[in-house]
């Protein structure tokens, strides 16, 4: 196991807290509180990154920002990643013609990273910034693991919170298949907290909804997918005004399911069969 750098992991944590705000500045101690660093490392470390132009100090506010560095960085892995730039172009479509906001997120070992935004938020959707780590923790994370070896399915259903029933196991494995199934998934608010929509039982074509309710969803995602059939971004619908039918859920899983298919063809992707097990 390679030793950790801590002077490296202190800078990483920088450029992720500063790239989530990129229209605010920030103090030596400001920065240092927000990311529980010791003042005397933060301001060298800090100094080390003005000097190479990733961050910018003002002069006389002593306030730090992302500095151009950061921009060509930006740009060169934008080029490595073309499938963001496509995602960026359907998104903004996409966000248009549905009033709605839409989020693409990329996987990073346990974690997962908003890359791209289209859209408004709503004043009563929580705000997620470019830039921002979620960790992948069951609900959060469907589209991501549902075409993964069980292995790899084993350890996030390990990571589920502790308020999970005993049997969130055989529960999340359904939602799995039937997001593998439909091409989409479903988050609801449920007593405060998000709940994954599970399908009929025995059913995985279709969620387990009363055709006479309307239901407060959270989000809807989708898969888009790279060269090798693995999975390179999720696609998520979010900020619905009002509660929706069954039959809008469904309509709107589709149509989000459209947009990451044609993600994945424009960026020469691939997608795996319905019962595909890919170890990713």
């Amino acid at each position: 196991m390679s030793r950790p750098a801590p002077a490296a992991t202190r800078a990483l944590s920088i450029l992720d807290f500063l790239a989530t705000r990129p229209t605010e500045l920030f103090t030596l101690s400001e920065i240092a509180q927000h990311l529980d660093l010791n003042l005397a490392s933060a301001h060298a470390v800090l100094n080390v990154m003005v000097d190479a132009g990733y961050l910018e100090r003002h002069p006389s506010h002593k306030t730090y920002r992302l500095g151009p560095s950061v921009i060509a960085v930006g740009n060169a892995a934008l080029v490595g990643h073309p499938v963001i730039q496509v995602a960026r172009a359907e998104m903004d479509q996409l966000a248009g013609e549905l009033d709605l906001e839409c989020l693409a997120a990329a996987p990073i070992g346990d974690e997962l990273v908003i890359v791209a935004r289209a859209g408004t938020p709503r004043w009563n959707s929580p705000l997620v910034h470019v830039g921002q780590r979620l960790p992948l923790v069951p609900p959060l994370g469907v589209m991501f693991v549902a075409w993964s070896g069980d292995d790899r399915i084993q350890q996030w259903l390990s990571r589920a919170r502790p308020f999970e029933s005993r049997g969130h196991a055989t529960r999340y494995r359904a939602i799995l298949e039937s997001a593998r199934v439909l091409g989409y998934s479903v988050g609801f608010h449920v007593d405060g907290r998000q709940v994954a929509v599970a399908p009929v039982p025995g059913d995985p074509t279709a969620l387990d909804l009363d055709p006479t309710q309307r239901y407060p969803v959270t989000y809807i995602a989708a898969s888009v997918f790279d060269q090798h059939r693995r999975v390179a971004l999720v696609i998520n619908l979010d900020g619905f005004p009002e509660p929706l039918s069954p039959e809008e859920i469904r309509a709107l899983g589709r149509r989000l399911r459209d947009t990451a298919a044609a993600i994945t063809q424009r960026a020469h992707g691939s997608s795996p069969s319905a019962n595909a097990d890919l170890n990713s």
